[in-house]
């Protein structure tokens, strides 16, 4: 196989792989174009502990499970934030609305 040939293939293969990202960028602003996906969403990453410390000091196990989910939310939101960050920033204020909304009406 000459050099010109492997490199046609790998920018074939960059631009099959741009090209998946386009389409998972379009899927996850499709999906997140619903208020209850988003909210489902933030429930997830909340969940995962995306926002928190994993570390446990008196359980090294504890750490490693909690780093595990977190993992997982991480790559959930890199996936929004690779899409559009606008989305993120809009899921965010939609939970501290919540928020808001909630402690007014503890009041």
């Amino acid at each position: 196989m000459s050099k010109f040939n492997i490199e046609d293939e790998i920018e074939d293969q960059e631009t099959k792989q741009n090209n998946e990202q386009q389409a998972l960028n379009l899927q996850v602003i499709n999906s997140l174009s619903d208020r209850n996906v988003r909210a489902w969403i933030w429930r997830i990453l909340e969940s995962s502990g995306v926002l928190a410390s994993s570390y446990r000091d008196t359980n090294p196990h504890g750490t490693a499970f909690n780093e595990g989910k977190r993992s997982v939310g991480l790559g959930i939101l890199d996936d929004i934030i690779a899409a559009d960050p606008n989305i993120w920033v809009q899921i965010q204020t939609e939970w501290l609305n919540e928020i808001r909304g909630h402690q007014s009406d503890e009041k």
